[in-house]
């Protein structure tokens, strides 16, 4: 390669095209022309006569079709990263001036920044619980294939639910085809007497097949049996949860086939949990078979058809949906109600899918809350707005100054809308501090029950993330 070669790949236009024309062929030309010509006269002055040294010029010059591709190539990379680099640079200037400005008008941004604080931190707080308690997956495998089998009475055209007498529970699971299991739970409170110190626990009754449809697998040694978790009376066993098993037993490895006393019957620890299982109740701390149901009721209890108290949950069979599994269930319930006239009078049985179940009004109230912060939210942006508008008319002048002084309409309009999406992100920051706050002091305050209790709301990147978005889309309204 010479000398002639090294200088045809350095840039030989007098200045960067810009962005709007990105290396034109006009341009081009025009400039490789001039390095010609400026070519031409250092040979001549060197002696060359002037036909000659336009020859060499252009022989040293190359292959004019391959540089001027070259060149047009390099002066779109060269303009779109000056482009760019403006365009950020644009950017960063209008930040800046959006924050000047508003250090001059110290009560605009205050109540504006308040305005869209607090309906933001609404709005965002809402979301949180909505998030958690309605989009999140349920702390259960396989969730959306689990159910509850709720019993009701037709009483006046409403409907009475009571749970389901054993007997009647008996009758759903060997009848139905629709479910791959149907298990009874009956959680109490219980009195745990260990080493001379006692406590109250809350503990669930449970039929055969629990542990296996939550897919829940002993830590040390084993769950019950068929036998064991049917037979009245039969086998005092009990399995305990895994935060029992550290704060009453410190993690003792031997803690399988010891006893302990539970409402002042002695029980012997089958098995230990995982710290991953937490029941149906989401926080149990042991588990008896239900034929067990003696020492929390009589043992007669689990006989008597009228006697209804056992909720029922159930998995489907794969491919089996909910409208199936009511079908059926209403066909079990004629059956029974022709059967057993006196107890199954006007008697039924709902499926309700687990979220639902556990969620029940609540799920509602939710969705209503979480419009009516968007409303709020709307009417926030709404305000801010007409705050933006006002102020602008008073920046008439200011804004016609710079018209005359060059600036185009889009770079003032431009101009505008970072102020108002400065001023959104400002209100965000403002509102996700409050909704912290809000959510920290308010969340304890909840009624036991009125929320699942593996809900915990709070800031978390979905959360903020949804912030974000909104954000986004306030400031942009707010600006337009």
């Amino acid at each position: 390669m010479g000398k002639g070669d090294t200088e045809d790949r350095r840039w030989p236009f007098r200045r960067v095209p810009s962005p709007g024309d990105l290396g034109s062929d006009e341009e081009i030309q025009e400039e490789l022309e001039l390095y010609l010509d400026l070519r031409t006269e250092e040979l001549v002055a060197e002696g060359w006569p002037t036909a000659s040294a336009r020859r060499e010029a252009t022989r040293r010059f190359g292959d004019a079709d391959r540089i001027e591709r070259t060149l047009r190539r390099e002066a779109r990379r060269r303009g779109g990263r000056e482009y760019g680099g403006g365009m950020m640079t644009g950017i960063a200037q209008d930040v800046g001036y959006a924050f000047r400005t508003f250090r001059r008008n110290p009560g605009f941004t205050v109540v504006a920044v308040l305005t869209l604080g607090i309906a933001i931190a609404g709005n965002t707080a809402i979301f949180s619980v909505l998030d958690e308690a309605v989009f999140r997956a349920l702390p259960f495998p396989d969730h959306e294939e689990l159910v509850f089998v709720n019993g009701y009475h037709e009483v006046d055209g409403e409907r009475a639910v009571r749970m389901a007498s054993v007997p009647e529970f008996r009758d759903w699971q060997s009848a139905s085809r629709s479910f791959e299991m149907l298990v009874g739970v009956d959680a109490n409170s219980l009195t745990l007497t260990s080493d001379g110190q006692s406590e109250r626990i809350v503990g669930e009754l449970v039929s055969e097949g629990y542990f296996r449809m939550l897919e829940g697998e002993a830590l040390l040694g084993r769950t019950f049996s068929p036998e064991e978790a049917s037979t009245p009376d039969g086998h005092p066993l009990v399995v305990l949860s895994h935060g029992l098993w550290l704060r009453r037993f410190g993690a003792d490895p031997g803690v399988v086939g010891r006893t302990l006393q539970l409402n002042s019957r002695a029980f012997t620890i089958l098995g230990v949990m995982p710290d991953s299982f937490q029941g149906l109740a989401a926080g149990s701390d042991a588990w008896l078979p239900l034929g067990m149901m003696s020492v929390v009721a009589g043992p007669q209890t689990l006989e008597r058809r009228g006697t209804r108290f056992l909720p029922v949950a159930g998995r489907l069979k794969e491919g089996a949906t909910l409208e199936q599994a009511q079908a059926e269930l209403d066909g079990i319930a004629l059956e029974l109600q022709s059967r057993y006239p006196d107890a199954h009078e006007d008697r039924w049985a709902e499926v309700v899918p687990f979220r639902t179940s556990y969620l029940g009004d609540t799920g509602r109230l939710l969705w209503v809350l979480f419009a009516a912060g968007s409303l709020l939210l709307a009417l926030a942006a709404a305000n801010v707005a007409n705050l933006l508008l006002v102020r602008s008319s008073a920046r008439t002048r200011e804004l016609t100054v710079r018209r005359a002084l060059g600036a185009e309409g889009r770079r003032v309009a431009l101009q505008l809308m970072t102020e108002s999406l400065v001023l959104a992100a400002l209100g965000g920051v403002v509102g996700v501090i409050l909704a912290w706050w809000g959510l920290s002091a308010l969340i304890p305050t909840i009624p036991e029950g009125v929320l699942p209790s593996w809900v915990e709301p709070g800031l978390s990147p979905r959360v903020l993330g949804f912030t974000a978005v909104v954000l986004t889309f306030v400031g942009l309204a707010a600006g337009l």
